[in-house]
């Protein structure tokens, strides 16, 4: 069952209860390219881990609709590259 926090978001980071949309807003607004910016900007993913699939398919999101290719993206697993430009 997923948490809710303010306003009727899902928490993205369980842990931390740290929303999708601040995840979005660190990557979009903060200029967050990596997983470990996005660690450190909002704290999401120094838990469990277990949101750092989904942390990183932002990043993936975000660097789709901003630039060409992922090639050197790393696995979610891995620490990624940095995606920005």
């Amino acid at each position: 069952m997923a948490s809710v926090i303010q306003n009727g978001q899902l928490a993205l980071c369980h842990c931390l209860q740290i929303s999708e949309s601040e995840v979005r807003d660190a990557i979009g607004i903060g200029g967050c390219c990596s997983l470990q910016d996005v660690r450190n900007c909002t704290g999401a993913g120094t838990g469990c881990t277990a949101c750092h699939r989904r942390i990183v398919e932002l990043l993936r999101e975000d660097n789709l609709q901003s630039a060409d290719g992922m090639d050197d993206f790393a696995d979610y697993s891995g620490e990624p590259a940095p995606i920005c430009d």
